[in-house]
C-alpha cells in the first residue's frame, strides 16, 4: 500500500500494488510486492517483474515499461497465470503514471481475469481496488463505486483482512468526495476509523484524519476540521509519516489564514516548507510557497509575497510543472494588481491566460485521445464477442456492448459540457485582460499628457517669447538665418506636440458612461475626422437597443482601430460605418474602398497585429469577428456582438 496526496486539497489516498498517477507517492506504509507472490520455477521472469516494479518506484517509467513488456511477451509462452497477473498489474501502474488510462484499465482487467481464474482472493481484491481508483480518475463514478463495492464485499466475506478493508474504504470515501457527496464520504471515513480501533496501523489512521479534516473544512466546520488536522499531525509526527505531516500543516495553515490568524498560518506554512525542502519534494515545496505567499498577500507584505510566488515560478519551470507555472503567474498578477502595478499585473495575467489556454487544449486533446482509444478497445471487444457468440447468448452480449457504447457516448457528451465550461472560464479571463489593458492605456495617456506634452508646450511658449532680432539688427544675414531656424524648430515642436496629444487622446477613452451607443459611434468618428481631416459615411439603424459599457467600449475601439488602419493603408478612401441590430445581436461593419490585401498573409505580418487584437476583444465578449478583403477590392471589418452581457463584466471596466 502506498499513499498519494492530491494537489490543491491535501487528500491522501491508498493504492495496492499500483502507483497513483500523481507525482506525490507516499511509500511509508506496506506495499503488496509482486515478487513475494511469484510461483517457483520461473526465476528469470520473477526477476524481470521485480525489476519492473523497482524501476517504476524509482521513476524510470520508460525502462520499467520495456521490462514489463518483455516479461508479458515471455509469459505468453509459459502460461504462468499468477506471474502474468502480477506483470499486467505492474504494467498498468506504469500506464497510470503516464496518463494512458485506457491501456491501464485494459491491463488491470486482464490481471483481474487471471486472478479470478486462480481463485486468488487477495489478488482479486487488490486489483478491484486499483480498477476503482483508475475509474475514479476517469470520472467513471458508477463503475468505480461498483468495483470498490465488490472489493469491499470480497474482503469482508472471504479475506477478513482489516488493513486491506480500510484501504478500500478510504478510496471509496475519496470517490464520494469526487462525486461531491461529502456527508457520505464522512460516514465512510468514520467507518474506516472504527475498523482501525483494533489495529496498530497509525499510517492509515493519519490518512483518515487528514482526509476528514479536508471534508470538514470544505463543509465549513472549521473547528472540527482543526481538530482532525491536529490529530493527523500528531499521529504522523509520532511515526515519521512526513507526507501526512505536510498535508496536515497545509490544511491547518489554510484554515488559520481563512480565519484571519495570519501569523499562525505563516508559521504553519513555513514549517511545511522546511519539511518539503528536507524531503526534497519539489511539489510539496511549491504548494507550501503558494499558501505562504497568499498569507503574506493578506498581510499586504508584498515583498515576502513576491519572493514566494517568484520562487514557485522558478521551481515550476525547473521541474516542468505546467499547472504550477500557471498558478504562479495568476498569483503574481493578483499581487501586482493589489500593489498598484497594473502594467506588471497585466503582463503576468496575459501569460497566465495564454498558458491556461494552451494547457486546456493539451488536456482536451489528451482526454479525447483516451476516450477514443477506450472506445476503440471496447468496440473491438464487442465485435470479437459478436463474432464468437453463435448461440442464444449472442443477443445478451450485443445488448451489453450497446449499453457500453451508449454509456461512452454519454461520457463524451459530459466531457463536451465540461469543455464548454472551461471555454467560458477562458473567455472570462480574456475579458478581464482586455479591461485591465484599458486601465493601463488610461494611465499611460494621462502620463503622456501631464509629462512630455507639458514640456513640449513649454518649449513652444519659450520659442514664441524668444526674440533676438534686436541683438542681431546690425547683422542682417545672421538675423535672417536665425529667424528661419527658429521657425523650423517651432514648426517641428508644434507637430510633435500635436502628434503626442493625438496619441494620448487615442489611448484614453472618452467618458462613455453617460453616452448612448449611437453617441459613442459618433464620438469615435468625429475624433477620427478631426485628427485626419477626412470624411466617414455613417449608416446607423434607428432602432438600436441600449447596450452595456463593455460593448460600447468594444465598438469604440473597433471603429478607432479600423478607421486608423484605413487612413494609413487605404488613404481613407470610401470609409463607411454601418450599425444595425438583428434580434439580440449587434452588427457592426466598417469598410473602405482602398487597395485591400490577401487574407492568407495577413496574420503573419507584424503590422496586422491590431486586427488580431480586435478579433480577441470581440471574442472575449462572446462575439464573432470577420475580415473581408481582396487585393484591389477594398476591406471590410464585420463584428457581431451580443447586446446583453453578464453583470460582472461591468466591474472590470471601472
Amino acid at each position: 500500500m502506498s499513499a498519494t496526496k492530491d494537489l490543491g486539497n491535501n487528500r491522501v489516498t491508498t493504492q495496492n500494488n499500483m502507483q497513483a498517477a500523481e507525482p506525490k507517492n507516499l511509500q511509508d506504509a506496506p506495499d503488496l510486492d509482486p515478487a513475494s507472490h511469484l510461483s517457483a520455477g520461473v526465476p528469470d521472469l520473477e526477476v524481470l517483474v521485480a525489476q519492473g516494479k523497482a524501476l517504476r518506484d524509482s521513476g524510470e517509467l520508460e525502462q520499467a515499461l520495456k521490462t514489463f513488456d518483455k516479461a508479458i511477451h515471455l509469459l505468453e509462452e509459459t502460461y504462468n497465470d499468477s506471474l502474468s497477473a502480477d506483470a499486467f498489474n505492474g504494467r498498468a501502474g506504469i500506464y497510470h503514471l503516464m496518463g494512458e488510462y485506457a491501456l491501464a484499465q485494459k491491463d488491470l482487467k486482464a490481471a483481474y481475469t487471471l486472478a479470478k481464474k486462480l481463485e486468488d482472493k487477495r489478488r482479486m481484491a487488490n486489483y478491484l481496488i486499483n480498477i476503482g481508483i483508475l475509474q475514479t480518475k476517469l470520472a467513471d463514478y458508477p463503475q468505480a463505486l461498483k468495483s470498490l463495492s465488490r472489493a469491499h464485499k470480497l474482503i469482508r466475506e472471504q479475506l477478513s483482512d482489516k488493513t486491506i478493508e480500510v484501504q478500500c474504504l478510504i478510496n471509496m470515501a475519496l470517490l464520494y468526495e469526487e462525486m461531491e457527496e461529502d456527508y457520505k464520504a464522512l460516514e465512510i471515513y468514520q467507518e474506516a476509523l472504527s475498523t482501525l480501533q483494533n489495529l496498530a496501523n497509525e499510517h492509515l489512521k493519519a490518512i483518515c484524519y487528514v482526509n476528514l479534516g479536508n471534508v470538514y473544512k470544505r463543509l465549513g466546520h472549521d473547528a472540527i476540521a482543526l481538530d482532525q488536522f491536529e490529530q493527523a499531525l500528531s499521529g504522523a509526527m509520532a511515526i515519521g509519516f512526513v507526507k501526512v505531516e505536510m498535508a496536515a500543516l497545509e490544511g491547518l495553515g489554510q484554515l488559520r489564514s481563512s480565519r484571519g490568524e495570519l501569523e499562525q498560518a505563516i508559521s504553519l506554512h513555513q514549517t511545511g516548507l522546511a519539511k518539503a525542502k528536507a524531503l526534497g519534494d519539489a511539489e510539496s515545496e511549491m504548494d507550501a510557497l503558494l499558501n505562504l505567499g497568499q498569507a503574506y498577500l493578506k498581510q499586504s507584505n508584498f515583498t515576502e509575497a513576491f519572493s514566494a510566488f517568484f520562487r514557485v515560478l522558478e521551481l515550476a519551470e525547473d521541474t516542468g510543472r505546467k499547472k504550477m507555472i500557471i498558478q504562479a503567474h495568476e498569483c503574481l498578477a493578483q499581487a501586482f494588481e493589489q500593489n498598484g502595478q497594473p502594467e506588471r499585473s497585466l503582463e503576468h495575467f496575459k501569460t497566465y491566460h495564454y498558458l491556461e489556454k494552451s494547457l486546456f487544449n493539451e488536456e482536451n486533446d489528451r482526454k479525447t485521445r483516451q476516450l477514443a482509444l477506450q472506445f476503440d478497445l471496447e468496440r473491438s471487444q464487442y465485435e470479437a464477442d459478436v463474432y464468437k457468440l453463435q448461440t442464444g447468448l449472442e443477443r445478451e452480449a450485443k445488448e451489453r456492448a450497446e449499453a457500453m457504447v451508449k454509456l461512452r457516448t454519454q461520457e463524451l457528451e459530459e466531457s463536451h459540457a465540461t469543455i464548454e465550461k472551461q471555454k467560458e472560464s477562458l473567455m472570462q479571463a480574456a475579458r478581464r485582460s482586455t479591461a485591465l489593458n484599458e486601465r493601463v492605456l488610461r494611465r499611460l495617456s494621462a502620463e503622456l499628457h501631464d509629462g512630455p506634452a507639458q514640456d513640449l508646450g513649454f518649449v513652444l511658449l519659450k520659442l514664441e517669447a524668444s526674440d533676438l532680432s534686436d541683438l542681431l539688427a546690425h547683422e542682417p544675414e545672421k538675423q535672417a538665418k536665425y529667424e528661419k531656424e527658429r521657425q523650423r524648430i517651432y514648426e517641428s515642436v508644434k507637430r510633435a506636440l500635436k502628434d503626442m496629444r493625438a496619441v494620448a487622446s487615442g489611448m484614453c477613452l472618452p467618458e462613455l458612461g453617460h453616452l448612448s451607443l449611437i453617441e459613442t459611434v459618433k464620438r469615435a468618428v468625429k475624433r477620427h475626422e478631426l485628427r485626419t481631416e477626412t470624411q466617414v459615411r455613417l449608416n446607423l439603424a434607428s432602432d438600436l437597443a441600449d447596450v452595456s459599457l463593455p460593448v460600447r467600449i468594444t465598438v469604440y475601439r473597433l471603429i478607432q482601430e479600423s478607421l486608423s488602419n484605413s487612413h494609413k493603408h487605404a488613404g481613407a478612401k470610401g470609409q463607411s460605418i454601418q450599425l444595425s441590430q438583428q434580434s439580440d445581436v449587434l452588427c457592426l461593419v466598417i469598410s473602405d474602398d482602398g487597395p485591400g490585401f490577401p487574407l492568407e498573409s495577413m496574420l503573419a505580418e507584424q503590422e496586422h497585429l491590431g486586427l488580431v487584437g480586435m478579433k480577441e476583444r470581440v471574442e472575449s465578449l462572446g462575439g464573432s469577428f470577420f475580415i473581408l478583403s481582396k487585393p484591389g477590392q477594398g476591406t471590410s471589418i464585420k463584428a457581431y456582438l451580443p447586446i446583453h452581457l453578464g453583470a460582472e463584466l461591468e466591474t472590470y471596466y471601472l
